[in-house]
């Protein structure tokens, strides 16, 4: 009976009994959690933070609340379950579509029966006191109820059972209809009405009229009731489904032993799940239900069994991993929507970014448009609302592509410019104004075996990215016919995490426990990238040439514990632009498909593709490129080949080659870099800004090209750094377009350096440059080929150098002055101002010694016409390979 009895209140730590009728107060021990934890250590350990950005960035939202859950014991005393949760995120507002939030919570109650796959149907129904986000559409501050959040606005990607409170598959579950929280219309028996059940559930087995049932219906943006039942499950959104192509956003999370959690989620717009229809116009927040129970009134006299249940407590030891043992479902995620849980949460408000739709009305206006580099896309979508939203500006478009095709299209008189990080082939003189600072990196999505959440930190070395780069892991275990073909591969490790060099690198992470099924070795046997070639490919294979063990690993010198590289790769040549699938060898013995339409098994390991930012998305599905299976074409005899299935949280293990920026956004971690002096180096502002003095430049207009000798001797500078620029006709172009794309260096160097999310301002991933500080030869290069730009007298002229080369030979000189600021990366409002002001330090550098890649770039890029590269880049890597890699 609702308010009878005594009430005890908790902290966690302890309970306090009020006995109500008569004042006298007692003291009772807290519930005694079952012992022998199977994972207390691993989870009472901080969170991996997964941290990829330098700055210690402000949270963009932070609050604490105190959640309870009231629970009823047979003799009527009613015990409060009470925590104090604070929830945080990094960020708030400005966001743009399938842009990632870190948000993280303390003071929760801890998890048990705890699942991997936080995305699964499973994780709704077993794991007890989980954290279930979802991004939801409405404002919990606006004033007509029908605008508030409420559950039916919120998204969940299953669309069933997480909807469903009727528990009718296990008798004394309707917890609903005993929800002391709960409204009498809640309450009801049926949701929707029985005389409505029929006709939105057709066929649906739980029909029956004397069975309690309880659908939340998803109610879309434009008004639609989606509930989710009946036969093939009518009623369903069309972004809904197991396994849509972006996967789920809504996750059910757990909270370690010390009552810490983190969510990486992802945030989706309107350009993404138009039913939910969050946009700059639709407010929509992420809200966050700690799983506490259900505070239940049921009673034990009337209701023995409903009462039982509906109170029950854990029944797995707190850490504890996800088993086939009896589990409370009141406690479970299944219940997110139910009163006494829906009161409990913490609602983030979140602001989407405007669109760049608002860039589609440009009639009449001149554009400026740049062909190019992937490196500049994550900037490029910030800064051009900032053009073509103002009349006295032109409209800008930045384009992805091939730089090699870039060049040689600007040449046959598409585009204005080309956004590159080293020089290409032009019959025409061109200009390298610096317009971005940024790098490559290796992104990951590994889980730490047990349930013990993401990994946030990997270290690699040259030597294992030259062997994954060159097919040398197995990715299987091969059948002795096998092991005859491959002599060179008898021994080798069949992945990554077996390779006793990876587990040097990595003391900390027990690999042992990841998961050891064919897919997963496939994928983590790959470092996913590119098929066509790019400047990515060429800095990362850059700083693998420039490291003595790696090329002798290259060359055919075994590493220390006998591992050989791939016979096909042995003595390539290095760098690299355009990466080749080199081995033709097929397995042996192979059926059915596998045999009448065999695929080189290292073409299946590496599967290359042509779009950079397909390999963030991969790792934010956790959907490997790998080719591991093969099937029919449904009422045909034709096989295809088929990638990886998209592997399940808690069971990940992937690398890619990725953008620093799609890495910010996303918010993947990324590996630290090993240089030669020892040191293990992320890409931070503070890294990345230590690379540029150790950039080398042929003279004025010339490209700023990453010295991969000189960065990886670097303790401090991170390898992957490179500096991405605008490269202009100086001569042949009309004065007025000429005076644009001078407009466009000195506003991208200006205002577009403005660190922060808003229209115009410079995104996260990328290094501010500035007139002074570490970035201020980048600056002032960009300024003088500014100049020339729109002087159109075919060369860069005056006394411009780049500021760290000698203005006749162009090699460069030690530099002073080039320590990175603290105020590097503070965001501000966009001024039109010559340049941003950062501190200054003196920091001498050595000499340079070695070659850089840039000879090889010229020969490579000079030898592509155009049409040779637009069709590498549609029909790239082994025939065999593309011809077969359907069902994407």
């Amino acid at each position: 009976m609702r308010g009878s009895g005594k009430v005890m209140r908790g902290s966690g730590k302890g309970t306090r009994a009020v006995k109500t009728r008569t004042g006298r107060r007692t003291r009772k021990n807290a519930r005694r959690f079952v012992t022998g934890l199977l994972l207390i250590g691993l989870l009472s350990a901080a969170v991996p933070s997964g941290a990829v950005s330098a700055q210690a960035a402000a949270a963009g939202f932070s609050q604490t609340k105190t959640v309870t859950r009231e629970i009823m014991a047979e003799d009527g005393t009613v015990t409060v379950d009470e925590r104090t949760v604070t929830v945080s995120a990094d960020v708030t507002e400005d966001l743009r579509g399938r842009q990632v939030m870190t948000i993280r919570w303390s003071g929760a109650r801890p998890s048990s029966g705890i699942l991997g796959s936080i995305t699964s149907l499973d994780a709704w129904t077993a794991t007890e006191y989980p954290v279930v986000v979802l991004q939801c559409r409405g404002d919990d501050s606006a004033s007509e109820p029908a605008a508030r959040i409420r559950p039916e606005t919120c998204w969940t990607s299953y669309g069933a059972s997480e909807r469903r409170l009727s528990g009718v598959a296990l008798a004394g579950t309707d917890f609903y209809r005993h929800d002391r929280y709960a409204t009498e219309a809640e309450r009801a028996a049926s949701v929707p009405a029985d005389e409505d059940w029929t006709r939105l559930c057709s066929g649906e087995s739980e029909g029956s009229d004397a069975m309690p049932k309880r659908i939340i219906p998803f109610v879309a943006a434009d008004g639609t009731e989606y509930w989710r039942c009946g036969e093939e499950g009518q009623g369903r959104a069309p972004e809904m489904g197991v396994d849509t192509a972006l996967g789920p956003n809504d996750t059910v999370a757990f909270t370690t032993t010390a009552g810490t959690g983190v969510s990486y989620f992802e945030v989706r717009t309107a350009a993404e799940n138009a039913s939910l229809g969050c946009s700059s116009a639709v407010p929509c927040a992420v809200v966050v239900v700690p799983i506490m129970g259900i505070s239940c009134d049921a009673s034990f006299d009337a209701q023995p069994l409903a009462a039982q249940r509906c109170n029950q407590e854990g029944l797995r030891p707190p850490g504890s991993s996800f088993s086939n043992e009896p589990y409370a479902a009141a406690v479970t995620a299944q219940y997110w929507a139910s009163a006494s849980n829906w009161r409990n949460r913490i609602t983030i408000p979140v602001a989407v970014a405007p669109s760049a739709a608002i860039c589609t009305s440009t009639e009449g206006r001149r554009t400026f448009q740049l062909y190019g580099s992937v490196l500049m896309s994550g900037a490029a979508e910030q800064w051009a609302p900032a053009y073509c939203d103002r009349p006295d500006r032109f409209v800008l478009r930045i384009n992805d592509q091939v730089e090699a095709t870039a060049f040689n299209s600007l040449a046959a008189g598409y585009g204005n410019g080309v956004l590159a990080t080293y020089a290409g082939s032009s019959a025409a003189p061109l200009g390298y104004a610096p317009v971005g600072l940024t790098g490559f990196a290796v992104g990951f999505v590994i889980d730490i075996p047990g349930g013990g959440g993401q990994l946030g930190q990997l270290n690699l070395n040259p030597r294992l990215l030259a062997k994954l780069l060159t097919a040398s892991y197995r990715g299987a275990s091969f059948s002795p016919a096998a092991e005859d073909e491959r002599p060179d591969l008898a021994g080798n490790p069949g992945s990554l995490q077996l390779d006793p060099e990876f587990r040097a690198l990595n003391p900390d992470l027990d690999v042992s426990g990841i998961f050891y099924w064919d897919s997963t070795q496939l994928s983590f046997s790959q470092l996913m990238g590119l098929s066509v070639p790019s400047d990515l490919m060429t800095a990362l294979t850059s700083y693998i040439a420039a490291d003595p063990e790696a090329m002798a690993f290259v060359n055919g010198t075994p590493d220390p514990w006998g591992m050989r590289v791939n016979r096909a790769y042995e003595g390539i040549s290095l760098p690299q632009a355009d990466w080749p699938l080199a081995d033709p060898w097929t397995q042996p013995n192979s059926t059915g498909c596998a045999a009448e339409q065999p695929i080189p098994w290292f073409n299946r390991v590496l599967a290359p593709v042509s779009d950079p930012h397909r390999l963030a998305d991969d790792l934010l599905t956790a959907r490997p490129e790998t080719i591991n299976m093969y099937d029919r074409i449904p009422h045909s005899e034709v096989c295809r080949a088929d990638r990886s299935p998209r592997q399940n949280h808690g069971a990940r293990a992937m690398l890619a080659l990725i953008t620093v920026a799609d890495a910010r956004r996303y918010a993947l971690p990324t590996a630290s870099l090993r240089t030669t002096s020892g040191t293990y180096v992320a890409p931070t502002d503070t890294s990345i800004a230590a690379a540029v003095e150790l950039m080398v430049s042929g003279g004025p207009g010339e490209p700023f090209v990453p010295d991969a000798d000189r960065l990886i001797a670097s303790a401090t500078a991170y390898p992957g750094t490179m500096v991405v620029h605008a490269a202009l006709p100086l001569s042949g172009v009309e004065p007025d377009q000429a005076a644009v794309a001078a407009s466009f260096v000195r506003i991208a160097t200006s205002e577009g350096q403005v660190r922060g999310t808003k229209t115009g301002q410079l995104a996260e991933g990328y290094v501010p440059i500035t007139a002074t500080g570490a970035t201020a030869s980048l600056y002032a290069a960009a300024q003088t080929v500014a100049d020339a730009v729109e002087r159109q007298s075919g060369s860069v002229s005056g006394s411009g150098a780049p500021s760290g080369a000698d203005s006749t030979t162009g090699q460069p000189t030690d530099l002073v002055g080039a320590a990175e600021s603290p105020s590097v990366g503070e965001a501000a409002e966009p001024e039109a101002v010559p340049g941003l002001p950062a501190e200054e330090a003196a920091s001498p550098v050595a000499p340079r010694r070695g070659l850089t890649p840039q000879a090889l770039l010229n020969a490579l890029r000079a030898a592509i016409p155009a049409g040779l590269a637009v069709t590498a880049a549609a029909a790239v890597g082994v025939p065999t390979l593309r011809r077969f890699r359907v069902g994407r």
